[in-house]
């Protein structure tokens, strides 16, 4: 839900690093506008124009090749936050920070109660990113997010960081300017926990073509069968280990 425009990499490397420093952080580059490299059903694409990024970065080995999924990039200058969201595709995530750096918040996905995601049926699309300004929240709203334990770091130049799959995270672009790589690969099990199994309810809600209008009877229902799904904090994840490594 971005506005979008189009320029070189130099004018765009530019408007992020230089003019009056309120300005910078409204521009970025995500994979969202292009991907580098996407794998699917034992087919490889790779965007002619970022097809030269590959040849600077490679892919860890750390995870079998042929599980790979995406590979994005990102380019970004100081002040951008990221929004706090945990990722819809079920993939491990390694983010390598090529240059520049950025403080990051990881949140398990057993507490997803304690993030706030937006329900289906509220009006908001982005039903995967919290309701929270992390950088202000309101304790009356959402009285349990600090209470929810949470991994920090700095990532810098040459820092590579594994975000479990359906862990939610916020960054904060804090170099003069960011440029990331990351690796997604699908995991060789579909850990279980209350993400993956409200966000395998949104998608068969996709997949029936359900139509959501904001202010119905049928998505009112839907968003309180969305909060009973957010608030489910009894299952017991079978990927656990995860946050002990």
């Amino acid at each position: 839900m971005f506005a979008r425009g189009q320029a070189t990499f130099r004018e765009l490397i530019e408007q992020m690093t230089s003019g009056p420093i309120e300005d910078r952080p409204r521009r970025l580059f995500t994979g969202d506008e292009r991907f580098l490299m996407r794998c699917r059903d034992g087919r490889t694409v790779i965007d002619p124009d970022l097809a030269p990024l590959l040849d600077d970065v490679e892919v860890p080995p750390l995870f079998a090749r042929e599980r790979l999924y995406t590979v994005w990039a990102w380019f970004s200058g100081a002040g951008v936050r990221t929004w706090l969201h945990y990722d819809v595709n079920g993939c491990h995530n390694l983010n390598a920070q090529l240059t520049g750096a950025k403080e990051c918040e990881l949140i398990a996905p057993t507490e997803l109660h304690r993030i706030y995601p937006f329900l289906l049926g509220g009006g908001n699309p982005a039903t995967n990113c919290s309701r929270i300004d992390v950088e202000a929240p309101d304790a009356a709203r959402f009285p349990d997010f600090e209470a929810a334990p949470r991994w920090r770091a700095t990532l810098r130049a040459g820092d590579l960081l594994f975000i479990p799959a359906w862990w939610s995270h916020t960054f904060r672009h804090v170099g003069e300017f960011n440029s990331n790589v990351n690796f997604w690969w699908k995991p060789v099990r579909a850990p279980v926990n209350p993400t993956s199994l409200r966000q395998a309810w949104l998608d068969q809600v996709t997949r029936a073509d359900v139509k959501v209008t904001p202010g119905t009877t049928e998505a009112a229902l839907l968003q309180k069968l969305d909060a009973a799904a957010v608030s489910n904090t009894r299952l017991q994840p079978s990927s656990s280990s995860i946050s002990q490594r």
